[in-house]
């Protein structure tokens, strides 16, 4: 079987700013896209198949792998620390305000 790198795993979800929803659970933050396609795939594998990278707004930020998303702060609170054991990182909160 055929295998693809990380680099070459098609992404289907990018994000700009402006779509992201109120609370966002931030899993990983890598100036490698390809770092940054791993751990989008292992929080794939592990159920959360709506994981997305979240598009730098300059050419030196860091692409952001964020895993969970909601309006509700205690909902996003509640997955935190599930996302933190399946990326290995320590996860936090991007508020929309804070873009």
């Amino acid at each position: 079987l055929p295998t693809t790198t990380p680099e070459e795993t098609p992404v289907t979800n990018v994000v700009n700013r402006q779509e992201l929803p109120a609370y966002t659970i931030v899993a990983g933050s890598f100036a490698q896209r390809g770092n940054a396609l791993r751990l989008l795939r292992r929080l794939r594998d592990a159920g959360y198949v709506d994981a997305y990278l979240i598009r730098p707004r300059r050419a030196n930020e860091l692409v952001k792998v964020a895993a969970f998303g909601s309006s509700d702060l205690s909902a996003v609170q509640a997955e935190k620390a599930k996302i933190q054991d399946v990326a290995g990182t320590e996860a936090w909160v991007l508020h929309a305000s804070d873009i």
